[in-house]
């Protein structure tokens, strides 16, 4: 059974393809690209650039995907083999560019995590799922003053960009 990371690319996502590279488990990343190759590529250079050893790399593949596309933009048959492959779900993709138009930023942070746990509920169905990790933030309460626990996720606050926005 392998793992998929969303988000290998970005900054929290690349700590942690680190230390899922420790593992010894396969390991998969959806990563954004026009192709295979292209997604190949990014997640070339991703470990490149942490410094990740040709010995430690043979457990990770990328698999190239869009959070925005339906279906995360898998082929159907790609599709599939995850589900039947994955264990688990990491899911770290999103943008987090704070003046992003706030429809584009919601077709990646939430309509997109609600892909991923698509993606991770069909592999339940089939036995395989252990568990889905959502990594998200604590940028939710927006300019609401004083205490903000869990349970506060609507009361009326203003946000000061769209990321805050689409997280909460």
């Amino acid at each position: 059974m392998s793992t998929l990371l969303t988000g290998a690319t970005g900054f929290l996502g690349m700590e942690v393809l680190v230390r899922l590279l420790g593992d010894e488990r396969p390991l998969l990343a959806l990563v954004r690209g026009h192709d295979g190759q292209d997604a190949d590529a990014r997640l070339a250079k991703t470990l490149d650039r942490l410094g990740v050893p040709a010995g430690r790399r043979a457990g990770v593949r990328a698999v190239g995907g869009d959070l925005t596309a339906p279906g995360l933009g898998l082929d159907p048959d790609v599709r599939e083999a995850l589900v039947e492959e994955i264990d688990e779900v990491v899911h770290c993709a999103a943008s987090v560019s704070f003046d992003l138009p706030l429809e584009r930023a919601r077709e990646i942070n939430v309509a997109g995590a609600r892909r991923v746990a698509r993606l991770a509920a069909d592999a339940a169905d089939r036995g395989g799922l252990r568990r889905l990790v959502h990594v998200s933030t604590a940028y939710v309460a927006g300019r609401h003053p004083g205490r903000f626990a869990e349970d506060d996720l609507d009361v009326g606050q203003d946000f000061r960009n769209t990321y805050e926005q689409t997280k909460a």
